[in-house]
């Protein structure tokens, strides 16, 4: 169908459809924002302001359908911070929250902007990398293991380090199963966690 538009004198339209039109228009732009938002708040962990499960299942799924697509590689990132418990113990929960916050600040300051970083779930977080290689994995998981003590010192008393143990699981371009990926990269950061400590494993690539 087509819409012909008269114009008044003074330049504007004299057809009452351009205004109907006008107004579906925005109303729709402003429901598409309001569900950009009410989505982001549903998949936003309250704490530290970073993904919740909800938002990294989305993710991994995105990802492992761009690989199987592109034939590109990815990645999986499960995180624990080191003895956390003992920071609940010993200085309070408020500070406990404090030292999530500041790693979740540290993740998102070492990311790419189209990685996503989430929190699993108590000091477990979660970060999904999308055409992200062994080498590429390991590189950022070097500058998260030297980001989180100096991030986590703004809070925590002085001398007291706060270090984070890594496992990487990356699917080189098949985008298989999401869900066996988190399984090695958490079989992978239990082995850094048993190992040492402050520390990243990486795990066979498939």
């Amino acid at each position: 169908m087509t819409l012909t538009v008269g114009w008044g004198p003074n330049g504007t339209p004299a057809d009452s459809k351009f205004d109907s039109i006008a107004v579906q228009l925005w109303s729709s732009i402003g429901r598409i924002e309001q569900t950009a938002r009410l989505l982001a708040e549903v998949e936003t962990d309250e704490l530290t302001g970073v993904g919740n499960r909800r938002r990294a299942s989305r993710a991994l799924t995105q990802a492992s359908a761009r690989a199987r697509r592109n034939g590109e590689a990815y990645a999986v990132f499960m995180m624990d911070l080191d003895k956390f418990k003992s920071v609940n113990d010993e200085f309070g929960h408020d500070m406990g929250d404090e030292v999530l916050k500041s790693f979740a600040q540290a993740i998102e300051s070492v990311i790419r902007g189209y990685d996503v970083a989430a929190r699993w779930g108590g000091e477990e977080f979660m970060i999904v990398c999308p055409s992200t290689n062994g080498p590429g994995s390991e590189a950022l998981a070097r500058r998260l293991l030297e980001k989180t003590p100096q991030q986590c010192a703004n809070v925590l008393p002085e001398g007291r380090l706060q270090t984070v143990s890594i496992g990487i699981a990356v699917c080189e371009s098949d985008g298989r199963d999401p869900l066996e990926l988190i399984k090695r990269a958490d079989a992978a950061m239990y082995q850094a966690k048993t190992t040492g400590r402050n520390k990243y494993v990486l795990a066979d690539i498939a």
